[in-house]
C-alpha cells in the first residue's frame, strides 16, 4: 500500500524534473505509457491563424503554401494540414456563421462579404477576422 504511493510520489518527482518524453510523432506518454497529444508551439501557431486571416475568403492554402508554412513553423507538412482542418471547424466556420445570424438579425444584406469553400461555391457572410493578440510577432516572420 504505501510503499506503492511512495514509490509512486517519487517516480512523478523524477519525471517532473525530466519532463515529458518525446515521441517522435510529436506526442507525450505519461508513467502509464497512454499516448497524450502535445500542443503545437505558440509562435507557430500565430503564424498559421495569420495566414488563416489572410486568406479568411479560401482558407485552403495550397501543397505550396503548406510546405512553406513547415518550413517557417518548423512544423510537419502533416501538422499544418491537420491544424488547418481543425482551424476551419473550429475557428473559421463558427465566424462565418455568426456573421450569417448577424445580418440575418439585422436584415441588411447591403454589403455581405462572400467566403469559398473548397470547390468554390459561396459561403455567406464571411466576417472580418478578429485582430491578432500580438502583431509584432506574426510580423518578425
Amino acid at each position: 500500500g504505501s510503499n506503492i504511493t511512495s514509490y509512486l510520489k517519487a517516480y512523478d518527482t523524477i519525471v517532473a524534473k525530466q519532463g515529458p518524453k518525446q515521441s517522435d510523432k510529436g506526442e507525450t506518454k505519461d508513467r502509464a505509457g497512454i499516448r497524450r497529444r502535445g500542443n503545437l508551439p505558440k509562435q507557430a501557431i500565430l503564424t498559421l491563424k495569420a495566414w488563416l486571416f489572410e486568406h479568411f475568403a479560401h482558407p485552403y492554402p495550397s501543397e505550396e503554401e503548406k510546405m512553406a508554412l513547415a518550413s517557417r513553423t518548423g512544423l510537419t507538412p502533416t501538422q499544418i494540414a491537420n491544424w488547418f482542418i481543425n482551424a476551419r471547424v473550429r475557428i473559421w466556420r463558427p465566424m462565418v456563421d455568426k456573421a450569417n445570424k448577424e445580418q440575418d438579425e439585422d436584415g441588411s444584406n447591403k454589403s455581405k462579404a462572400h467566403a469559398t469553400d473548397k470547390k468554390g461555391a459561396k459561403l455567406e457572410g464571411a466576417a472580418k477576422p478578429p485582430k491578432l493578440e500580438d502583431k509584432s510577432v506574426v510580423a518578425a516572420h
